[in-house]
């Protein structure tokens, strides 16, 4: 028996201030992916047995004691998502209960990255920046960015529900790249760019092998709407021509088609002058499939992008001189 579990995310409420030297407690919910397999003993199949895949949402509860420098934290999780049914065989399955609770300990590390922004000196420094930025016409710039991003699935597919039923509870999660080259435009606040993305995903069990990939390239545009202690969100839209590609036992289909989306997120933004920032991106193209007889395969996932770098071409080098 194999479980993982990702990434989280989540919310702790303190309903006692946090200060330096005292302890305390909070309450939470979290947000992750679990994923359970098991292979019987004798199965016979080559190729393993598949996996099942959900989000999850345990509440939590714990201590937290804060230092100068260092939040320790020490937690109980309690799943109340803990049962659901796992194929054991292509036409057969059996109901799986997992351990309901679970305990964490964590500790970070703060980071202010924009502490020196609060003097007098480095204020002087941001609106000379922005003189020189105004008189070189480089507050509207053109832009690169990269970074990691994961595709999480949304719906499940028809053709799987269909065809391979035992991979119909396959929760697909994939990582891939986000890169991107625009325009920002200084005055209406807004970005007009080119980005490319593509993911893939492995269903095996039971003797059977099913791949998919997709590859997108589009046109977006998202407008900031307002800048929060450095905390700035976007929202737009996205045209894109996806190219969607399904394999299954050795069998290939393609298609390729338009899609529109939305695209929303936020940038870690302090000033208006600087030449690089980070950026969140998430994406979403609602009902995006390719058919695959007569049965819909999905690739409508939520795009989480983890963290990129935006470069402001020509500012840096410009400041600079």
């Amino acid at each position: 028996m194999v479980v993982n579990q990702g990434v989280e995310t989540g919310a702790r409420l303190y309903p006692i201030k946090l200060k330096p030297g005292q302890i305390s407690p909070f309450v939470g919910m979290s947000f992750r992916h679990i994923r359970f397999s098991q292979e019987s003993e004798n199965s016979g199949y080559g190729s393993g047995v598949p996996s099942y895949g959900r989000f999850i949402h345990p509440l939590q509860f714990g201590l937290s004691y804060t230092s100068d420098k260092w939040p320790i934290s020490a937690s109980g999780y309690y799943n109340y998502q803990n049962n659901f049914d796992y194929n054991i065989t292509p036409d057969r399955s059996a109901s799986v209960d997992l351990n309901q609770f679970s305990l964490n300990f964590s500790f970070l590390k703060y980071i202010d990255s924009d502490r020196y922004m609060r003097t007098k000196r480095a204020v002087r420094k941001i609106n000379n920046d922005y003189e020189i930025l105004k008189d070189k016409e480089l507050l509207i710039s053109w832009f690169f960015a990269v970074g990691p991003s994961s595709a999480l699935q949304l719906s499940k597919s028809p053709y799987l529900k269909e065809n391979f039923s035992f991979f119909y509870d396959d929760f697909t999660a994939s990582i891939l790249p986000d890169i991107a080259f625009g325009r920002y435009f200084y005055k209406p606040d807004m970005n007009v760019n080119l980005s490319y993305r593509t993911y893939g995903n492995n269903y095996e069990g039971f003797d059977n092998f099913i791949s998919t990939r997709r590859h997108s390239v589009g046109v977006e545009s998202v407008k900031f709407l307002f800048n929060w202690l450095g905390f700035v969100p976007f929202a737009g839209a996205a045209v894109t021509y996806a190219n969607l590609r399904t394999s299954v036992n050795g069998v290939d289909y393609n298609e390729g088609k338009a899609a529109l989306g939305f695209v929303f997120g936020w940038d870690i933004r302090v000033t208006q002058t600087g030449s690089s920032i980070l950026r969140t991106n998430l994406r979403y193209f609602p009902n995006l499939h390719m058919n695959i007889e007569g049965e819909k395969m999905m690739f409508d996932h939520l795009e989480f992008n983890f963290i990129q770098y935006v470069h402001f071409i020509g500012r840096k080098i410009t400041l600079r001189r």
